[in-house]
């Protein structure tokens, strides 16, 4: 026997398609995000076995780290980039970071730039915004880490390339 076409609404039709073409393009990209989730987790997870943990500072202690700024990775600064030295401060508030400048008077750090941390102890991450520097006040930002091992990346833009740091948070 001959099966009669079903007779569907032109709105019917349309969510019908609407669903199929759904599931086409997210179930690629669900195996994507499934990958790189797997494979950020692999690289925060070999992190810690790599660095080796300082004792803990009863005073505020200041940790530098170097960005590199290009042209070609310069640490030294070029013409038109200047050196640029920021640092890491833990140990005067707990659970608590600050990235800040290590020249005199707390400058040397970029201003309005981003940094993305997680603390591997316990999980948690975040991003932080540098403030502007202005007013006689230094580039810093504060991030509430957690007590733990914390791996920050101070994103600067071309021509500079990123900073990273691993820095014991008590």
């Amino acid at each position: 026997m001959r099966q009669e076409p079903e007779i569907v609404s032109n709105a019917e039709y349309s969510r019908k398609r609407a669903e199929t073409v759904y599931r086409e393009v997210h179930r690629p990209m669900k195996r994507i995000a499934l990958v790189i989730a797997g494979i950020a987790a692999a690289v925060f997870l070999a992190i810690p076995g790599s660095l080796a943990i300082p004792g803990t500072a009863s005073a505020s202690t200041r940790i530098p780290f170097q960005l590199n700024p290009a042209p070609f990775g310069n640490p030294n600064g070029s013409f038109d980039v200047p050196p640029i030295h920021c640092a890491v401060e833990v140990g005067s508030v707990r659970g608590v970071a600050v990235v800040t400048g290590t020249q005199r008077g707390r400058w040397g750090c970029m201003s309005y730039s981003w940094v993305h941390w997680r603390n591997l102890t316990n999980g948690w991450s975040g991003t932080a915004k540098m403030s502007s520097g202005l007013n006689g006040f230094p580039p810093e930002t504060t991030m509430r880490t957690g007590v733990g091992q914390v791996v920050l990346m101070l994103d600067a833009k071309p021509p500079v390339s990123p900073g990273l740091a691993s820095v014991w948070v008590p």
